[in-house]
């Protein structure tokens, strides 16, 4: 049995929570929320807290949650590759994707799915300086840090995880509202509430705009707001706690591998397990060892031997399959672009001068999505479906009328 603290930032202030957790089992023994941040102002408050939660339970490591405004997401579509192939590519594809260069930033990724040759991957970036010196400031306190995760992505894979094939999933930190849109079992589509915006406004458009009537919220929302919302179903405190006992594919690690430290409570159980090991190899495997060491000497020679001599190929066949690889990724990146940008000019070419477009998305499939306003949404309804370039032209939602004009969802299908 061992005590984990995990700790969520924000705004405002700064949360904490205790974990138990024993063979099969997490608990929560403690928790509170503290008028003070984790930042650098506030180091000597940070230090003191986990310093008297760590002497009271006996931390063996602590995990911090970011809030879902600290990160960035970006859909991305590419190419099939293996995932170390797309942690690869993703240095340069992110270029120009983000306001700072992308060495500025720790990001983390996730495959959503596989279709027909491409990959559908959700990325997700946060400041490479804050969420150094978040990790430097707890591990100051003595106390190592073994994960850095986000609470929205973390409630998300708790949704995914447990077989939701169509829900809205929305997380709430402090009035900031996040909205992931989830169909099939699928990411489709991930929100923030505009500032302004109240939660019940934010979740009918979301409903209105998708069809879906489900929706589960967690985080910082009161049992009133949640009535008031319809809400269909509620995760009770953050999702993260059960993720400590089985690995989800669906899952945003920020810290680096390398970067994590042993924790020294674990150095005595190291020594115990290190002495039991050298007892077992004393016994069962040593001398079959001294018998055979002869001939494992003659083989290693050969072997090395048959390696220098074929290095030099290897390291060729290296270069031309990585060259070969970005050669394919850029080439299906340029004529996927080549049809969105073919499909936006003919669009645009058949606008009525009333409207304007606030939202285009198109998938591998040429299924096309468009959100705008106009004074008469059935006119360009007649104008887009005289495209030779397009068709089957429907509304994908009711027609809404605001005091910014007639707001309209369309979606289409391009010719192949």
């Amino acid at each position: 049995m061992s005590y984990i603290l995990e700790l969520y930032p924000g705004m405002n202030g700064l949360g904490h929570r205790v974990l138990r957790v024993g063979i099969g089992t997490v608990r929560q023994v403690d928790g509170a929320s503290h008028p003070f941040t984790l930042e650098p102002r506030h180091e000597e408050a940070v230090k003191a807290l986990v310093g008297s939660i760590s002497d009271r339970y006996g931390i063996s490591e602590a995990r911090i949650l970011l809030p879902f405004y600290l990160c960035h997401s970006i859909f991305l579509e590419l190419p099939l590759l293996k995932r170390k192939d797309i942690a690869d590519a993703l240095s340069y594809e992110l270029e120009g994707r983000l306001p700072l260069p992308v060495p500025d930033y720790r990001y983390a990724f996730c495959i959503t799915g596989r279709d027909e040759g491409r990959s559908r991957v959700l990325v997700l970036t946060v400041r490479r300086d804050a969420l150094e010196g978040m990790v430097s400031m707890v591990e100051g306190s003595g106390i190592p840090v073994s994960s850095v995760k986000c609470a929205f992505m973390e409630g998300l894979g708790a949704v995914l995880h447990a077989r939701k094939r169509d829900c809205i999933f929305i997380h709430v930190e402090e009035g900031e509202a996040a909205a992931a849109v989830v169909r099939n079992n699928t990411i489709m589509n991930i929100e923030r509430k505009a500032p302004g915006l109240d939660l019940r406004t934010f979740l009918k458009d979301l409903g209105g705009r998708y069809g879906i009537p489900e929706t589960i919220v967690s985080g910082d929302i009161d049992d009133g707001t949640r009535s008031e919302m319809g809400v269909t179903g509620m995760m009770e405190g953050p999702a993260v706690g059960m993720s400590l006992l089985r690995r989800r594919a669906f899952s945003f690690e920020f810290l680096d591998p390398a970067a994590r430290k042993p924790d020294p409570r674990m150095k005595k159980y190291a020594a115990f397990s290190a002495g039991l090991a050298l007892f077992l190899f004393m016994a069962g495997y040593l001398l079959p060892v001294y018998r055979d060491h002869a001939l494992l000497s003659d083989t290693e020679h050969e072997i090395r031997q048959i390696r220098e001599k074929a290095s030099p190929l290897i390291e060729k066949r290296k270069e031309i399959s990585e060259r070969r690889k970005r050669v394919n990724f850029l080439a299906a990146q340029d004529r996927t672009r080549t049809a969105v940008l073919e499909v936006m000019r003919e669009i645009a070419d058949r606008l009525p001068e009333d409207a304007w477009i606030t939202g285009f998305s198109m998938d591998r499939k040429g299924l096309v999505e468009l959100r705008g306003f106009a004074d008469d949404p059935s006119q360009l309804v007649e104008k887009i479906e005289a495209s030779p370039l397009l068709r089957n032209v429907v509304f994908s939602a009711p027609i809404l009328r605001t005091a910014g004009g007639t707001r309209f969802a369309l979606k289409m299908e391009v010719e192949q």
